[in-house]
């Protein structure tokens, strides 16, 4: 009992960050409900169920003959065809509870992450458990449920932030599991949102880095690019095979202007991290792209931890969130079209 009592204490704020996901989801756990809306239905029920059927069979999907002329089902990629956690689907009895269960567990992951990188850098249990909320249950990470390639590879960013700030404080042997971690994001079959975090992976790396010094840590930096390299080498069974379709698409001829700044995020939207109705209901006439609201909690506790930020990490976070928001602008910034 005793132990039972200790263990309470310890990890009081992970049991209540997860059961505060767990309940957010209560209407599909038992409720009787499933996730269905939007490209779930669309692209990756289908899909999830070819890998459902093939895995269950003992085999790889690698092509399907019942979409228009044949469908490359492993190099297209966003199904997952070798994401590890996606084997899990054939232990269920359906393939749609093995997507339901997937998407639950994403999110698991994603706020246990951020608790976990929050610790790290020292804040309280209850700091860490609002971060792990504000960052699994809102902005991108929430209005992207029905895209489950991008919440799979997304979930893992915290993951990957945690590992690294090990690898520069602790014993080497943490380069594997960034190793890992980002060997996962490229299995997981969105390779945009994986290249986007390998960005700010490395950008987070140099800046923990240049706070420790450069002259002393160009040790941890190698190991940190071995560990980029050996996650890259993990992921390239999914990635190679993606990018030699790409160059049989309409992007391996190039990318007119009109297609490569879709979505752009105007700048008057800005307002919606303070009122997401601001400017009328966004859903479903507007888009998924286009949805960031936070909640107005998590936005005014990060505006005053910035109050005194000489040394900690929220000189890095500000800036990455800047340049994110430049680049959201795509045709209302001037310089994104140097991007092409």
């Amino acid at each position: 009992m005793k132990r039972v009592v200790l263990l309470m204490r310890s990890w009081w704020g992970v049991f209540l960050l997860l059961g505060g996901v767990l309940l957010s989801f209560g209407h599909v756990l038992w409720g009787g409900k499933a996730f269905y809306g939007g490209d779930i239905a669309r692209i990756y029920l289908p899909q999830r169920v070819a890998l459902w059927q093939a895995l269950r069979q003992g085999r790889i999907p690698w092509w399907s003959t019942q979409v228009g002329i044949g469908y490359p089902l492993l190099a297209e990629g966003e199904m997952g065809a070798l994401y590890p956690l996606n084997w899990l689907c054939v232990l269920l009895p359906s393939a749609a509870m093995s997507l339901d269960c997937t998407i639950i567990l994403h999110y698991l992951l994603a706020a246990l992450g951020m608790y976990l990188f929050a610790r790290e850098w020292g804040l309280a249990r209850g700091a860490a458990c609002l971060g792990g909320l504000a960052f699994s249950l809102g902005g991108f990470v929430i209005a992207h449920l029905s895209h489950v390639s991008i919440l799979c590879t997304v979930a893992w960013l915290p993951w990957a932030f945690f590992f690294c700030q090990r690898l520069f404080t602790g014993r080497a042997r943490w380069g594997v599991a960034l190793a890992f971690v980002v060997g996962l994001q490229g299995l997981a079959g969105h390779p945009q949102i994986f290249l986007l975090n390998l960005f700010a992976l490395v950008g987070y790396a140099l800046f923990v880095a240049y706070q420790k010094g450069f002259r002393r840590h160009l040790g941890r930096l190698s190991l940190f690019g071995g560990s980029l390299l050996l996650g890259l080498g993990l992921g390239a069974a999914q990635l190679l095979p993606s990018a030699e379709l790409s160059l049989l698409s309409q992007r391996g001829r190039g990318l007119d202007e009109a297609f490569f700044t879709s979505y752009s995020y105007h700048p008057l939207l800005l307002v919606t991290y303070f009122s997401p109705f601001l400017m009328g209901n966004p859903y479903p006439e507007g888009s998924v792209e286009l949805m960031t609201y936070l909640g107005m909690l998590p936005l005014a506790l990060a505006l005053v931890a910035l109050r005194g930020a000489r040394r900690g990490p929220q000189r890095f976070f500000v800036g990455l969130g800047a340049l994110g928001a430049l680049l959201a602008f795509g045709r209302w910034n001037p310089l994104y079209r140097f991007l092409r």
